[in-house]
């Protein structure tokens, strides 16, 4: 396969290269791959996104912060929210907690996803915002209930998650 990702030497098979590699777990060289990708196509949204995935995967999340600002840049709601949320989480993690507030808030405002309110909940209650956080927190045990029988296995963790963030901070 390599050798025709090498032969072609295109945006697309280094995507798909980069996408394999990744699901493969090799990550240094999805990084690699997909920064081929990049240089091949720079204005390419799903090339930029591969990149950053590969990055995050590497354990090199603040290097992500650029790839996927280029692919927001275009598209806010890209990947049904899931660019703008590592967007976010790699925020929190480095300590802007202020920026990831305003990405996960948007994120929130568009999606229900337990797992992107719960990254919300934890960036408010960094962030000294308790009382929001708590209302996160409650809004995914809400919403839990509205959700349908088939997805309630996917849910209860998250469920869980944000009666334990409760208790944690003193509701």
């Amino acid at each position: 396969y390599k050798r025709q990702v090498h032969r072609l030497d295109n945006a697309a098979s280094w995507l798909a290269y980069a996408s394999a590699l990744r699901a493969r777990k090799q990550y240094p060289r999805a990084v690699e791959a997909g920064r081929k990708a990049v240089e091949r196509d720079a204005s390419g949204v799903d090339a930029q996104y591969e990149l950053a995935q590969a990055l995050i995967a590497a354990g090199r999340g603040p290097e992500a912060v650029e790839p996927l600002q280029r692919v927001l840049a275009t598209n806010r709601s890209f990947d049904s929210e899931a660019a703008l949320f590592a967007l976010g989480r790699i925020q929190r993690t480095s300590g802007n907690l202020e920026a990831a507030r305003t990405a996960l808030e948007e994120v929130a405002s568009r999606s229900s996803r337990p797992e992107f309110l719960y990254e919300l909940a934890i960036t408010l209650a960094q962030s000294g915002r308790r009382d929001e956080a708590a209302r996160v927190l409650q809004r995914i045990i809400s919403e839990a209930e509205l959700v349908p029988h088939y997805l309630k296995r996917s849910v209860r963790p998250w469920v869980r998650k944000s009666r334990q963030g409760l208790r944690r901070l003193g509701f």
